[in-house]
C-alpha cells in the first residue's frame, strides 16, 4: 500500500510583508537573501532596515523581525521639508499623550506650516504651535476640533509643537507639511525690558518703535527699520533699545514715577542719586513708595524743597511696601539715594501726585491699594472714599473710609487704606471669577498647600480658561479635580508652562489644589472660570453676517441659520443639541461667506468681493451674472469699494462676460459713483492678481425700468457719431485734425430719476504736446483756437515709418517774436541736429527732415500771447544733403545729386594726408545722410616717413596755417640709383636759428650736411644732392612759430654736379 503525505517541507522564508506606512526593497526569500526596509515622510522605523533570510537545519526564518513604521510622539525635526503626524496617524492617536517636536531650519530660513488634514477632541485635546525653540516662545495658536486651520509661518527659523490628549475620547489626529521658506523679512526684535513696541511688521522697509514706562528712560534709537543687510538678508538697521531706570533726575507734572537705578533688578554699590520732583505752584506733593527694598546702610532720604539743604521729611531704608509719605509743605520735593553697602537689593519704585494743600476742612490725598482702586475724588469733611480689590484679590482692612474734622487741627481720615492680597485657596460661588496664584503677579512662595473649590448653580458646568501658567515643573504642580473634593475624578495635573487652555467640568463643582515645595519658584498662574450650561447645550453665536434661528437648546432641540444678503451659508444650515456627559451640538456654528461669484434673478440684491468685509484673496477671478426680464436694467450702488490699484479690478458689462460691452472698469481705493446698466442682463467681473490683498467691495443692486437723454451737440472742433438718444443707446466722439478728445469717446444714456449720459460730454482741446504717429496732420498751439497761455513748454513727437521724412509747412504762426519761439529737431529728442527756431508774424519757410522723427518744442513766457497752426507730410526720402567743402582736397562724384547708395570719393592735395573716409556714402539709417563724416586734409609731422616716389610735396606741420612748437619730424626721400634729387623752396618761413630744417645728402643724420635753414628765406630756390638718397630733418622749439615752407622734390638723372644756389648756411 502506498501513501501520498499532505504535508511539503519549507524550502525559503516567508514573505516578510510591506510595513503600513513604508516600503520594501528585494524580493528574494532564499537563504542568505536580504530585503531592506524604509517609510514614508513622517514616519520611522522600528526596528532594523535590513533583515536577512536564515536556515537552521530545516527552519527559515528572517533575522531580525520585520520592522513597522509608526508616527513618533515627538522628535527633533531638521531638514529643509518634512512631514508631521499625530501618534499612530492615520489611526487615532492614544490617550494621555505629551509630544513635542522643534522644527529647525537653516538661520537664512523661516519655516512655512501647512495643515493637510487636521481633527483633535475639541476642548479637550489641543495642539499648540510656538513661534521659536520652545513653550517660552511666543504662541502662534492653540488648535482643536475638526476646522482645518490656514497656513502658518515663524518669524524665525525655529518652530516648536506641543500636542496633549486627555484621558477618554481621541480622533484621528494631524497630517502637517513643513517648508523652509527663504527669509524675506527681519528676525522678530522682541520686545524691551519696561518698555511697549508699537509694530507687528517685520518685512523690508517696515519699522518697529518702542517706548519706555513710567519712570525709565530710553537708551539707544527708538526706531528700528527692516533694511537689507551686508550679508543679502534683511536685518534691522539699528539695535534695539532699553530702558533703564536713570541714577537722578528732573521729573514735572501732576504725577509720575521715580524708580532706583537698574529697577527691577538690583541697583550698583557706591551710587549716589538725587531726583527732585516739581508739580504745580497750588498743589502739594504726595508720595507712596510700592516697593522699597535696601540694605540698612543704603538710605533714600526724602527733603521738604528743591534741594538736599531742604528740610527732612523722612528717611527710608530696608523693606517696605505701600506706606504713604507726609505730604511736602511746597510743591518741591527731593530725593536722594546713597548705596553705600557692600552688597546691593532690588531697591525702590515711588510713585506721587499732586494733591491740593490738607487744611482743615480738606484731607490728605488717599493713595490707591496696589492691586485694587478707589473709588470717589472728593476728599473734604463728611466724604468717604471706597476701596475694591482686582479680581482674584481679597481685600484686608476696611473698604472704607470717612474724612473727619478734628478741633483746631487739620481734618483726618478715621481710618488707613487697605491692601489686596491673594489668598491661599477659598470657595468661590460666583458665576464666574478669578483664581490667581498666592503673590501674583510676583513669584508665590514656597511650602503652600492650597485648595479652591468652585461651585455654581445645579444644571451649569464649569469652564477654566487658563491666562498664564508657569510652574517649577514636576515639583510645583497645580491639579483639577471634577466634583467637590479631592476624591473627585482627577481632570488633570499640571506643571511647567504646558497646560490646556480650556478645562471642562462635567457638574457645577470643581475642585483645585496648588502645591509648592521646598525650594524653587516660578511666576505661578492666572485663570478664569465661567459658568457654561450643562442640561443645555451653550447657546451658538449666530454667524458673522448672518441670524440664527431658534432659541431652544436642550437635547434634542435644533437650531437653524441663515446669511444676510450677499453672503452664502458655509456649513451645516441645522444643528442639535446631542445627549452626552457634556452638552455640545452635533455640528459647529455655520460660516456666512462672501463667494466668487454667482447667478441672481431677484429685482435686487447684494454683490460682495470674496471673503468682505476681511480682504479677499489672490489669483481670483469670479463672474457674477445678474439676468431680469427684458425692459428692465440695474443700478449698481457702490457702498465700498479698495481693491490694489491697476492689477486687481472689477469691470461691468452690459451682456455676458464673452460678448457683453464693457461699461466700466474700477480699481484702486476710491469708491465709485453709482452705475446704470441699460441692458436685461448685466455681468460682473473681478480678477486678483498674486500680489497684495484688499477689502474688496460691497455693492447693492435694484432693477429699473427702461425711456431720451440730451443732444450734445453742437460739438466744438469735433464731430458726434450717431443721432439716437433712447436709453441704452451709444454715440461716439471725434475731433477734428490736431484735437485731442478729453473724456470719454463713448456714451450710453442711462435710466434714472433724470436722463442723462453715463458720463460727462467730452471735449476736443489742443493739447501741450504729444506723440503722433499719422503720415499727415496738424498741430495746433496750445487752446487753439484761443491764444495760447504763458509759461508754456510744450513737446510734439512726430513719428513715420522708416524711409520717410516729414516736411512741416508754417500756415500760421503769431508768437511774440524773440520770447516765445518754436523749435524743430531732425530727430526725436534734443541731442538730434537742430532744423531751425521760428517766431513772430512772419511768413516762414516749410522745413523738412532727414530721419523719419522730428521733435517740435514751444515755449511761451510771461507776457504777450498768440497762436500757430502747422501742418505736415509724411514724404519718401530719396536723396542725402551735399556734404561741406574740404579744404586742400578734391572730390570725385557721379553728379551733384547723392541718391542711396552713391558714394563721394576724397584725395588730398599733395603734401596733404587724408584722415578719416575716402568714401562716403548715401545710406537710409535713423535718417538719410552720408554714413559719416567729411575726412579733413591735414600736413603731419612724421616720426621718420620714407618716401619712393620720385616727385612729391613736403610741407611744414599745420601748412598753410603755422606750425607748432615743439616739433620734431623727418622724412626720407629714396629714387632710383643713378639718380639724384632737387629740392625746389617755394616758401620758407621760420623762427630764424630756433626753429631748424636740417638737409642731409644721405639715409641719415651721419650723411654728409646739405644744408641747415632756419628764418625768412627769398625763394625760389633749389638744393641738389650727390646721390639717390635725401633725409630732411626738421625741429621747433617751444616759443615763436611762423608759416613754415613749402618744398617741391624731383628725382633727375645724374648728369650734373649738386647746385648750392641760395643756400644759407647757419
Amino acid at each position: 500500500m502506498r501513501y501520498k503525505s499532505g504535508c511539503s517541507l519549507a524550502t525559503a522564508c516567508r514573505d516578510p510583508g510591506i510595513p503600513m506606512n513604508g516600503s520594501r526593497y528585494g524580493e528574494g526569500r532564499e537563504p542568505g537573501d536580504s530585503v531592506t526596509f524604509s517609510c514614508d515622510p513622517g514616519y520611522e522605523l522600528q526596528g532594523e532596515s535590513r533583515i536577512t533570510c536564515i536556515q537552521v537545519e530545516n527552519r527559515y526564518y528572517w533575522q531580525p523581525s520585520p520592522p513597522s513604521c509608526i508616527a513618533p510622539c515627538g522628535g527633533n525635526v531638521t531638514g529643509s521639508s518634512g512631514f508631521i503626524l499625530s501618534p499612530n496617524y492615520p489611526h487615532p492617536y492614544p490617550h494621555s499623550k505629551d509630544c513635542d517636536w522643534l522644527i529647525a531650519v537653516h538661520s537664512d530660513y523661516v519655516i512655512s506650516l501647512a495643515f493637510i488634514s487636521f481633527s483633535i477632541e475639541p476642548n479637550y485635546d489641543f495642539l499648540y504651535i510656538y513661534d521659536g525653540p520652545d513653550t517660552s516662545a511666543h504662541l502662534i495658536g492653540s488648535f482643536q476640533d475638526s476646522k482645518l486651520p490656514e497656513k502658518i509661518e515663524s518669524t524665525s527659523n525655529f518652530m516648536y509643537l506641543a500636542f496633549r490628549s486627555d484621558g477618554t475620547v481621541s480622533y484621528t489626529g494631524f497630517h502637517l507639511e513643513y517648508k523652509a521658506k527663504l527669509r524675506e523679512a527681519c528676525f522678530d526684535p522682541g520686545n524691551v525690558m519696561n518698555g511697549t513696541r508699537m509694530g507687528v511688521d517685520y518685512k523690508l522697509g517696515s519699522m518697529v518703535t518702542f517706548h519706555c514706562e513710567a519712570g525709565y528712560l530710553l537708551q539707544g534709537h527708538s526706531t528700528l527699520t527692516c533694511v537689507m543687510g551686508n550679508s543679502k538678508r534683511p536685518e534691522w538697521d539699528r539695535t534695539k533699545p532699553t530702558c533703564q531706570a536713570p541714577c537722578g533726575g528732573h521729573f514735572t507734572g501732576f504725577e509720575g514715577t521715580v524708580l532706583s537705578p537698574n529697577y527691577p533688578h538690583n541697583y550698583t554699590r557706591g551710587q549716589s542719586c538725587v531726583y527732585d520732583i516739581f508739580v504745580p505752584g497750588d498743589f502739594v506733593l504726595f508720595g507712596q513708595f510700592v516697593v522699597f527694598q535696601t540694605l540698612p546702610t543704603d538710605v533714600v532720604e526724602i527733603y521738604d524743597g528743591p534741594s538736599t539743604d531742604s528740610a527732612l521729611l523722612t528717611s527710608i531704608y530696608g523693606s517696605h511696601s505701600g506706606e504713604t509719605l507726609p505730604l511736602s509743605s511746597g510743591n518741591k520735593m527731593t530725593l536722594k539715594f546713597s548705596a553705600n553697602g557692600t552688597d546691593t537689593a532690588k531697591g525702590f519704585h515711588f510713585v506721587y501726585q499732586a494733591v491740593p494743600r490738607t487744611s482743615a476742612t480738606q484731607c490728605s490725598s488717599v493713595p490707591e491699594p496696589r492691586f485694587g482702586k478707589r473709588i470717589g475724588n472728593d476728599f473734604g469733611i463728611g466724604m468717604a472714599v471706597l476701596f475694591e480689590c482686582n479680581p482674584g484679590y481679597t481685600l484686608h482692612g476696611s473698604n472704607a473710609i470717612r474724612c473727619e474734622a478734628v478741633p483746631n487741627a487739620l481734618a483726618q481720615w478715621n481710618g488707613t487704606v487697605p491692601t489686596c492680597v491673594v489668598p491661599c485657596g477659598g470657595v468661590l460661588t460666583e458665576r464666574r471669577g478669578t483664581i490667581l496664584s498666592p503673590g501674583y503677579p510676583e513669584p508665590y512662595s514656597n511650602y503652600l498647600n492650597c485648595a479652591w473649590r468652585i461651585t455654581v448653580p445645579e444644571g451649569a458646568g464649569i469652564q477654566i480658561q487658563v491666562v498664564t501658567f508657569a510652574t517649577e515643573h514636576n515639583w510645583d504642580s497645580l491639579d483639577f479635580f471634577d466634583g467637590v473634593d479631592g476624591n473627585a475624578p482627577r481632570l488633570g495635573s499640571y506643571s511647567g508652562t504646558t497646560i490646556p487652555q480650556l478645562l471642562n467640568s462635567t457638574s457645577n463643582n470643581l475642585y483645585l489644589t496648588f502645591q509648592s515645595d521646598i525650594s524653587v519658584s516660578a511666576a505661578g498662574f492666572h485663570l478664569e472660570y465661567t459658568a457654561i450650561g450643562l442640561d443645555s447645550c451653550p447657546e451658538p453665536a449666530p454667524p458673522s453676517n448672518g441670524q440664527k434661528v431658534g432659541d431652544r437648546y436642550t437635547v434634542g432641540d435644533m437650531v437653524s441659520f441663515q446669511c444676510d444678503q450677499g453672503f452664502s451659508l458655509q456649513g451645516n444650515a441645522y444643528i442639535t443639541c446631542m445627549p452626552g456627559p457634556v452638552r455640545r451640538w452635533n455640528y459647529p456654528v455655520p460660516l456666512c461667506i462672501a463667494q466668487c461669484g454667482g447667478s441672481m434673478t431677484d429685482f435686487s440684491g447684494v454683490i460682495l468681493s470674496p471673503g468682505f468685509p476681511g480682504n479677499y484673496q489672490s489669483s481670483l477671478d469670479c463672474t457674477w451674472r445678474v439676468q431680469l426680464p427684458i425692459g428692465f436694467g440695474i443700478h449698481l450702488q457702490f457702498l465700498n469699494f479698495s481693491t490694489e490699484p491697476v492689477h486687481d479690478y472689477l469691470e461691468a458689462r452690459s451682456g455676458t462676460l464673452e460678448t457683453g460691452t464693457v461699461i466700466d472698469r474700477f480699481s484702486g481705493p476710491v469708491v465709485p459713483n453709482s452705475l446704470f446698466s441699460t441692458t436685461h442682463e448685466t455681468t460682473l467681473f473681478f480678477h486678483s492678481d498674486y500680489s497684495q490683498n484688499k477689502p474688496g467691495f460691497h455693492i447693492v443692486y435694484q432693477a429699473y425700468e427702461l425711456q431720451r437723454c440730451p443732444d450734445p451737440r453742437p460739438f466744438r472742433n469735433g464731430i458726434v457719431i450717431g443721432q439716437d438718444y433712447s436709453v441704452g443707446m451709444t454715440i461716439s466722439f471725434e475731433c477734428l485734425p490736431g484735437y485731442t478728445l478729453i473724456g470719454e469717446a463713448s456714451l450710453t444714456c442711462l435710466h434714472g430719476v433724470s436722463r442723462n449720459w453715463n458720463h460727462p460730454i467730452p471735449r476736443c482741446e489742443a493739447l501741450c504736446g504729444g506723440n503722433i504717429t499719422s503720415m499727415n496732420g496738424t498741430i495746433y498751439s496750445p487752446r487753439h483756437p484761443a491764444e495760447y497761455p504763458h509759461f508754456q513748454d510744450c513737446m510734439w513727437t512726430v513719428r513715420v515709418p522708416p524711409g520717410y521724412g516729414i516736411y512741416i509747412n508754417f500756415s500760421v504762426i503769431n508768437t511774440e517774436p524773440i520770447y516765445d519761439y518754436i523749435t524743430v529737431w531732425d530727430g526725436p529728442d534734443q541731442t538730434s541736429p537742430q532744423i531751425g527756431q521760428f517766431s513772430g508774424t512772419s511768413v516762414q519757410e516749410g522745413v523738412s527732415t532727414t530721419a523719419n522723427q522730428v521733435l517740435i518744442k514751444f515755449h511761451s513766457d510771461f507776457s504777450t500771447s498768440g497762436f500757430f497752426e502747422l501742418h505736415y507730410y509724411a514724404y519718401q526720402l530719396r536723396t542725402c544733403q551735399p556734404p561741406p567743402t574740404v579744404a586742400n582736397a578734391t572730390i570725385l562724384t557721379d553728379d551733384d545729386e547723392f541718391e542711396i547708395g552713391d558714394i563721394i570719393r576724397y584725395s588730398c592735395q599733395p603734401g596733404f594726408t587724408l584722415v578719416g573716409s575716402e568714401i562716403l556714402t548715401c545710406r537710409l539709417g535713423e535718417r538719410l545722410q552720408m554714413d559719416g563724416p567729411p575726412p579733413v586734409c591735414q600736413v603731419q609731422c612724421p616720426a621718420y616717413e620714407v618716401r619712393f616716389d620720385s616727385t612729391g610735396v613736403i610741407l611744414s606741420p599745420g601748412y598753410p596755417e603755422n606750425y607748432s612748437n615743439l616739433q620734431t619730424c623727418s622724412w626720407l626721400i629714396n629714387v632710383e640709383k643713378g639718380y639724384n634729387i632737387t629740392l625746389h623752396f617755394e616758401l620758407f618761413e621760420t623762427e630764424k636759428e630756433f626753429d631748424i630744417l636740417e638737409i642731409f645728402d644721405g639715409p641719415n643724420i651721419y650723411s654728409q650736411s646739405l644744408s641747415t635753414l632756419s628764418g625768412d628765406m627769398e625763394t625760389p630756390f633749389n638744393l641738389t644732392t650727390t646721390g639717390h638718397q635725401l633725409l630732411l630733418r626738421w625741429s621747433t622749439d617751444h616759443a615763436t612759430n611762423r608759416r613754415g615752407f613749402h618744398i617741391r622734390y624731383v628725382g633727375e638723372y645724374q648728369s650734373m654736379y649738386p647746385s648750392y644756389n641760395h643756400i644759407l648756411f647757419l
